[in-house]
């Protein structure tokens, strides 16, 4: 393990023969453990209740970027009545995202300057033993973001779930990745460019989910976010030979992790939640922030990233 600096930030950069993936596998991915005794105290949930209750792909999202500890005494100030997911007794799971861009970068700067017809289009694993969904985000009405998990790989088609390039190929090679690309379409994204979408950014966390009492609304804390920039090996041609993007012919940077850092996120159908007046009590405003726009800023320092420049300065001097 060695300490560099990116963009004058001090970030862990972690160098792992077999990729961080298999590393966090082996490790049992564990947050922070004061996060984990915290969230341990909360009466469980299990899934399909929690899915009952907000499901919530239609959705409002409030994001807040704090420190760790921030994170862990907003938990323990939770109201009576919250309930943690609970799966197998365990309360904080491993995600892991590959993100896909076409070469002019096209979902990023969309997403970067706020258009109307942004979009995002992703692979994502809940775990190790859960199917590896592909799903397009889009902008909704009324400032309202539209989750859309087109299809998922099951379980037993899925043997290295640390090449997430190669997941990504399969997924292209299943028919999902046609089927994201028409749903952006039906969304409203008609670009061309859209089918030129390429694998660009690999993104790990863990995240607890907490369900509010008597309020159709979910709250992640997403810690121990690790970010790699996923490129296709050679250049010009070979960016458009499907062969080589779509069948894990790419390099992986060595992984940038953000220690000190956390994403609260209250996702509701519209109206703001228990949790967001405490917040804001506490003087915390909702931020600017996107794990997808801040990792590629931090893996590709040369992209403009205004939108989400108060959360990467904060990041930066450690002023969260």
């Amino acid at each position: 393990m060695i300490d560099t600096t990116i963009n004058n930030s001090t970030v862990r950069l972690v160098t792992r023969e077999n990729g961080i993936q298999r590393d966090q596998e082996q490790a049992g991915l564990k947050p922070r453990r004061g996060t984990t005794m915290v969230v341990d105290t909360f009466e469980p949930v299990t899934l399909a209740e929690l899915n009952d209750h907000a499901a919530l792909l239609t959705r409002r999202d409030r994001k807040y970027a704090v420190n760790a500890a921030t994170a862990e005494e907003f938990i323990a100030a939770l109201p009576v009545g919250t309930r943690a997911l609970d799966i197998d007794g365990n309360r904080s799971f491993p995600y892991a995202s590959l993100y896909a861009d076409t070469p002019q970068r096209h979902s990023f700067l969309l997403a970067s300057h706020g258009r109307r017809r942004r979009f995002k289009i992703r692979t994502r694993s809940h775990g190790y033993h859960a199917p590896v969904f592909m799903e397009i985000k889009t902008p909704g009405p009324r400032g309202l973001i539209v989750k859309d998990q087109v299809g998922a790989l099951p379980n037993e088609a899925v043997d290295d779930r640390s090449d997430l390039p190669k997941l990504w190929g399969l997924l292209a090679e299943s028919g999902l990745l046609s089927v994201a690309l028409s749903a952006l379409d039906f969304r409203g994204v008609t670009s061309p460019a859209v089918g030129t979408l390429r694998p660009c950014l690999e993104i790990t966390y863990n995240r607890s989910t907490l369900l509010m009492p008597d309020e159709h609304a979910r709250v992640t804390v997403d810690t121990d976010l690790t970010f790699r920039a996923v490129t296709p090996r050679s250049h010009g041609e070979g960016w458009d030979s499907d062969e080589e993007a779509w069948r894990g012919e790419v390099e992986v940077s060595d992984p940038i992790t953000l220690d000190d850092f956390a994403i609260i996120e209250t996702k509701t159908d519209g109206a703001a939640t228990s949790v967001d007046f405490h917040l804001w009590r506490k003087g915390k405003r909702p931020d600017r922030v996107s794990k997808f726009g801040i990792g590629m800023a931090l893996t590709n320092p040369d992209l403009p990233a205004h939108r989400w420049g108060r959360v990467l300065r904060a990041i930066e001097s450690g002023t969260l």
